[in-house]
């Protein structure tokens, strides 16, 4: 695995026992770490070794033996009656394959669970991600919040003293008390999104107690691939998990349709049949049975695992053409995004703190009025949110395009394992 994914990839040494605390703040890399913990990730990762555990059991015999026990009794002529038994055993065997098209198709389904599992994994761990970024986003504009209704006070008890010394109106006074209530209302609703995100998280994660939690640390920011390679990560696009198991549920139904074609194939039959005959004769047959698909040849059966077949083959494709998209998408907005808090963080910031400190001095000069401030007050503390929702979009279009990177790396290396011959694709 190359070394700018390898770093970062700290979710994969991540190992956690029990739940998350949920008073305990956590990380980023807790986030996506717990997220492999969740019912449904480790339910899909069970069903993994379930289906390999019995499928890798499988018998070379595609019918069990079948015994047929006949007692009857001989009633006539009178000197021969008695007991007497018929008993045969045969054992059936497929000539159109049944035996290997059955242990290809629960190795195909095999394969197609374990890309399914970790097509799961990989949305759950971008599902907690954003919901660990949006919690960050939500505390930040909590913090700010909390620190202009500081401000406001202060400026409240300044604008009081003014009117107290009639250098201020009751109009400013009003528009001061009017800032500060809107400065408390924005901390309330900041608050309520704290709430709503954490709860967010904690069910992202399966925190146990469906409680809250904390974002604590910083915004991810993950080292990406050069932008000249970017192309190329396009194109491979087509191998991540999600795509992955589209197509290789194709190869499965595909396989199910050979399992079905042969099953209706040629069947021999061979046995051996023990008759006791009265008065004490023991008679020993050969069975020998043939059954040929003259006329039921597994149409309806195979019917709709055709459709089923056709249906996953479209689907595969155009899971192809989605993910490629969506790793398009998903590139573009790292710049795109990038751009933006460049924007607003080396140049709309900067000139709006300057107006507002400007602004204040002129208002302590008595050159500038009360609602003048206010405005470039409540530009700046617009401005401070754009700047905290442009940080959030921006770790998270550099988290998004990480973990599908990751991802394709993973499925690679899956595909090596395996010994696929489109590994290196």
């Amino acid at each position: 695995m190359a070394p700018w994914i390898a770093a970062p990839l700290t979710w994969v040494a991540v190992a956690l026992a029990g739940a998350v605390p949920s008073t305990q703040p956590v990380s980023f890399d807790q986030a996506i770490g717990f997220a492999a913990e969740a019912p449904d990730v480790q339910g899909a990762q069970r069903a993994v070794g379930a289906q390999r555990a019995l499928a890798g059991s499988i018998s070379s015999l595609d019918a069990n033996p079948q015994i047929l026990l006949q007692p009857g009794m001989r009633v006539a002529p009178w000197e021969n009656r008695g007991f007497e038994l018929q008993a045969s055993l045969m054992q059936s065997w497929n000539l159109a394959g049944l035996s290997g098209a059955r242990r290809d198709a629960a190795r195909a389904e095999g394969r197609a669970l374990e890309a399914q599992a970790r097509a799961k994994a990989l949305s759950q761990r971008l599902s907690a991600a954003r919901a660990w970024i949006d919690l960050w986003g939500a505390q930040a504009l909590l913090e700010v919040g909390r620190r202009e209704v500081t401000t406001a006070g202060e400026l409240l008890k300044l604008v009081e003293r003014a009117a107290a010394a009639e250098a201020s109106t009751r109009a400013d006074v009003a528009d001061a008390r009017a800032y500060l209530a809107e400065a408390r209302l924005s901390v309330i609703a900041a608050e309520g999104e704290v709430v709503e995100r954490g709860l967010l998280l904690g069910r992202e994660m399966a925190a146990g107690g469906g409680e809250g939690l904390l974002a604590a640390g910083d915004l991810p920011a993950p080292t990406l691939p050069a932008p000249g390679s970017w192309v190329g990560l396009i194109q491979r696009a087509g191998r991540l998990h999600t795509v992955e198991a589209r197509a290789l549920e194709a190869r499965a139904e595909k396989a199910r349709l050979v399992e079905a074609r042969a099953a209706r194939g040629t069947q021999l039959s061979l046995g051996v049949q023990v008759q006791r005959d009265q008065p004490g004769g023991l008679v020993l047959f050969g069975l020998a049975g043939v059954t040929l698909p003259a006329f039921d040849r597994g149409e309806r059966e195979r019917s709709a695992v055709a459709a089923r077949v056709a249906t996953a083959e479209g689907e595969a494709a155009r899971a192809v053409l989605d993910a490629r998209a969506e790793m398009r998408m998903a590139l573009h907005e790292v710049e795109h995004t990038g751009d933006v808090l460049a924007a607003i963080r080396d140049d709309l910031l900067p000139a709006v703190e300057d107006g507002v400190a400007a602004r204040d001095k002129l208002y302590r000069a008595e050159n500038a009025t009360l609602p003048e401030l206010l405005l470039v007050k409540r530009q700046a503390l617009a401005t401070r949110g754009r700047l905290i929702r442009a940080q959030a979009q921006a770790s998270w279009a550099r988290v998004k395009a990480w973990l599908l990177v990751a991802a394709l790396e993973e499925s690679a290396e899956a595909a090596q394992r395996r010994g696929a011959p489109g590994a290196a694709r």
